[in-house]
């Protein structure tokens, strides 16, 4: 498996190599860069909009060049990713206070202890068979995840590096395409094969200058065909509309969790044919919001147990804040 990882802090570009099933070891002096790669795996890994905390200074200033952290991972996958960090350390090793070795289970951990916790679990096995085994909830937590990620915001309000933003900077144009590409919507306008077809569209305008052959069908073109051939790549980033597609596909699969008017505002929005106005970045910051929520109580109930009640002392009043309204 190959990363590169281009423009991440002290990064400008730096290419991984990692042997999958083996133990992979990378040291070096403080400084070098060990936490920023970390982070930029991790951050690409689970959300890759994320990548923009990881921007150098030098380009936060000047970036003529329009520079941005970028994550590629090759000839394989990674799934998922933990960092044994000081984080880490402090949250589950760490116990400078514990005065005793072992004292939950020399003075805490009592028969009368075991009896509650035995009690407490069996009240809450029929919740857990219903959330932990639930492969409908599974995907609702997945979706909600992805649009909230979609919906990135930062101090100042919704945040112009989120897909949402990127999508409709100039208005959605998988909707509205631009009249020197109509005979293209066709394959624009299919969202399960639009970004391969980008994707074979923009590398074949690399290869269309000082040719006169078109780089797809090999046919005479002329200079008209060659300035088309060019426009897709000039209106079209693969990777702002994958991501848009992206939000546009979850709205369409959540559509039950939103209300009729809710879910008719959103949709209007992803059809505008230019940018987002304020008030419409408003509703989406509180769209994302409520939805953060609702992700929170759907956790909590997925990962419910004795464990994460016991610091509790009114686990009764703790459980029905776990409660999902619904209308």
């Amino acid at each position: 498996m190959k990363i590169k990882i281009e423009n991440c802090n002290n990064i400008t570009e730096g290419l991984i190599n990692i042997e999958t099933k083996k133990l992979n070891i990378r040291f070096g002096i403080n400084g070098t860069g060990k936490s920023t790669i970390a982070k930029a795996i991790q951050y690409q890994v689970e959300d890759p909009e994320s990548l923009t905390d990881l921007l150098p200074f030098k380009l936060r200033e000047e970036n003529q060049d329009n520079l941005s952290p970028k994550v590629e991972i090759n000839n394989g996958e990674i799934k998922s990713i933990s960092i044994f960090n000081e984080e880490y350390i402090k949250q589950f090793l760490f116990k400078q206070d514990e005065l005793v070795s072992n004292s939950f289970e020399i003075f805490i951990k009592t028969p009368n202890y075991t009896e509650t916790e035995e009690n407490i679990e069996e009240q809450l096995k029929e919740i857990k068979k219903v959330f932990l085994s639930n492969e409908e909830l599974d995907q609702a937590i997945s979706d909600f995840e992805s649009l909230s990620n979609s919906f990135k915001t930062t101090k100042k309000g919704l945040s112009n590096a989120s897909a949402i933003s990127k999508g409709l900077k100039d208005g959605n144009k998988i909707e509205n395409i631009p009249e020197n590409l109509k005979e293209y919507a066709p394959f624009i306008q299919d969202k399960e094969k639009c970004v391969k077809w980008l994707e074979w569209q923009i590398k074949g305008n690399n290869f269309s200058e000082n040719h006169n052959n078109c780089p797809y069908c090999v046919s005479p073109t002329d200079n008209e065909k060659k300035q088309t051939i060019k426009s897709v790549s000039e209106n079209y980033d693969k990777n702002v509309i994958k991501n848009f597609i992206l939000i546009i596909k979850a709205i369409e699969d959540l559509g039950a969790y939103f209300s009729k008017k809710s879910k008719e505002e959103l949709e209007r929005i992803l059809k505008k044919t230019d940018g987002l106005l304020e008030e419409e970045k408003t509703y989406i910051i509180t769209i994302k919001s409520q939805i953060d929520n609702f992700l929170e109580r759907l956790k909590n109930l997925k990962n419910i147990s004795f464990n994460n009640l016991k610091d509790d002392e009114k686990i009764e009043e703790k459980i029905k804040n776990f409660r999902v309204l619904t209308s």
